[in-house]
């Protein structure tokens, strides 16, 4: 085959490729738009950004004693506070006064989450714990996932530095283990303007403890441009200047199988964070995935935040005011 042939049938080769591409995302969309739309309508209130009754944000005090600490829980992305189970009950009933927040664009549909960036995520959680500490001597954050990623940020950032940092598996990083050459950030910065939504994969759940999955509501679908919106608050709270600038009380608990947040980049954050080595802890775990307070190990987790509070792990439980 001479040169020209061969520069005709790479044509050919390169028209058909860009033909499946295109036919190929469209059906994508069309498949995930579809997908999305019913499941909108399965959905309580949808589109007047009323949070589903099982996502909204609460507050908790301790019954009969007036609290000087305040505990603020930080969800992950996509969830709400669900994710933290009972452990925001089990502070409260010892003492402390606690706020569960619901991150901007959350627990409502996953279009309120399109146009959410970075900074609308921390105003509303700075707004949030400023409310706090106005009214309580010290204020305690506790960070879940992209919860922790904002966590970090705002412990660094606040006027008023929180008391202690809890992180429960941060997203300094997304896991590359289920990605294909490139990573999830960058798959969404390439293509997020030809696929505005992508939907989470069923066959891939964040916990791996088959009787917890689908017990905390979370969106099934998301906008691609927020997981950019993700990568750059985990640019920011991983950046070591971030880091520098936190030096009270840690807890990390992160588990070696996480297959969501990179287990790595936790650790490694973990060690160039300003707290004296004395006053850090960082808990690895070896049979659990992502979602820590709904698997294998979700005791364990329970009783390590609770010891690092001071406070008891066993029942019973405080109310939520919602």
């Amino acid at each position: 085959m001479n040169a020209k042939n061969a520069l005709k049938w790479f044509g050919y080769f390169l028209a058909g490729f860009v033909v499946v591409f295109v036919l190929s995302v469209l059906g994508y969309n069309i498949v995930t738009g579809f997908g999305l739309r019913r499941y909108e309508k399965s959905l309580p209130n949808p589109k007047d950004g009323v949070p589903v009754s099982e996502a909204a944000p609460f507050s908790l005090t301790p019954e009969g004693e007036s609290a000087t600490e305040a505990v603020m829980f930080v969800h992950g992305f996509g969830d709400c506070p669900m994710d933290f189970a009972q452990l925001p009950q089990l502070v409260a009933r010892d003492g402390y006064a606690v706020r569960a927040v619901l991150l901007a664009g959350h627990g409502t549909s996953p279009r309120e989450l399109k146009h959410v960036t970075v900074q609308d995520h921390l105003s509303h959680l700075g707004d949030e714990y400023a409310r706090l500490a106005k009214s309580y001597d010290k204020v305690h954050l506790v960070g879940f996932s992209f919860g922790g990623t904002l966590s970090t940020i705002l412990a660094a950032r606040a006027e008023k530095r929180p008391a202690s940092l809890t992180l429960l598996a941060p997203c300094f990083e997304v896991s590359r283990r289920r990605s294909f050459l490139l990573s999830p950030e960058s798959w969404a910065k390439t293509f997020g303007w030809m696929i505005p939504y992508v939907s989470k994969v069923e066959a891939f759940p964040p916990t791996n403890d088959p009787s917890m999955r689908g017990k905390v509501f979370s969106y099934r679908y998301v906008p691609t441009n927020s997981v950019v919106v993700l990568s750059e608050a985990e640019q920011v709270a991983r950046n070591p200047e971030t880091l520098s600038r936190r030096s009270g009380p840690a807890l990390f608990i992160h588990s070696l199988d996480d297959r969501v947040a990179s287990f790595d980049a936790s650790l490694k954050a973990y060690r160039q964070l300003a707290t004296k080595p004395e006053n850090k802890v960082f808990v690895e775990l070896h049979r659990s995935n992502h979602l820590l307070m709904w698997d294998y190990e979700r005791e364990i987790v329970r009783d390590r935040v609770c010891d690092f509070f001071g406070v008891s792990s066993k029942g019973p439980y405080a109310r939520a005011e919602r």
